[in-house]
């Protein structure tokens, strides 16, 4: 195994971090909470439960998939500063992402589509 990515390393700190203040190593700790709030609906209690039952689906997900997930999706980077982050290629990140839309919609019960939309931020 080769030396830690930079990702690894900011995860390990954050958990040293959560740690020491006696808190769960959790990233979405009030995201969905955040994201109802945001939400601009008639049940802001309807798009919490999706939310919270999203990001329980997510940490399912294998920890590449998850950091792939968190990177592309949740901070909006690109696959290539993705894939630098995590010290892999581009298309393993293109690869990584459709397994995990694959696996949340598995998780989730919702249909998938099996040829994926092809279009990703370079």
């Amino acid at each position: 195994m080769g030396p830690p990515t930079t990702w690894t390393i900011v995860k390990r700190r954050i958990v040293d971090q959560r740690r020491k203040r006696n808190l769960r190593p959790e990233p979405t700790d009030i995201s969905a909470f955040e994201a109802a709030l945001n939400e601009t609906v008639t049940d802001p209690y309807e798009v919490l439960t999706r939310t919270i039952l999203f990001y329980t689906a997510v940490r399912r997900l294998s920890e590449r998939q998850r950091d792939a997930v968190i990177l592309y999706y949740g901070l909006d980077y690109s696959t290539r500063r993705t894939a630098s982050i995590l010290g892999i290629e581009e298309a393993s990140v293109r690869s990584t992402l459709r397994q995990a839309r694959n696996r949340l919609a598995q998780l989730l019960g919702v249909p998938t589509n099996a040829s994926g939309d092809g279009k990703y931020r370079s």
